[in-house]
């Protein structure tokens, strides 16, 4: 990626949530600082505790509502 676009990616995207015990070591060895998962939750992360960043919870938005819309509703 970096040589395409110049960016170096820190965080991985889960897209459909499933993963490995060895998905997580994998992602920080190839230079992953995060990993965003499937499960729908607000993310509570003391400084220091990075281990937290690789369980990561994400609210998805579909196509054709606003985000003040999307944030209503949760």
């Amino acid at each position: 990626m970096k040589d395409k676009t110049g960016f170096v990616p820190t965080t991985l995207t889960l897209p459909f949530g499933a993963y490995k015990k060895e998905t997580i070591d994998l992602a920080k060895n190839l230079g992953f600082k995060a990993i965003l998962q499937c499960e729908e939750k607000v993310n509570i992360i003391k400084q220091g505790d990075t281990e937290k960043l690789y369980h990561l919870g994400r609210f998805n938005r579909p196509s054709g509502i606003s985000t003040e819309n999307f944030f209503d509703k949760i």
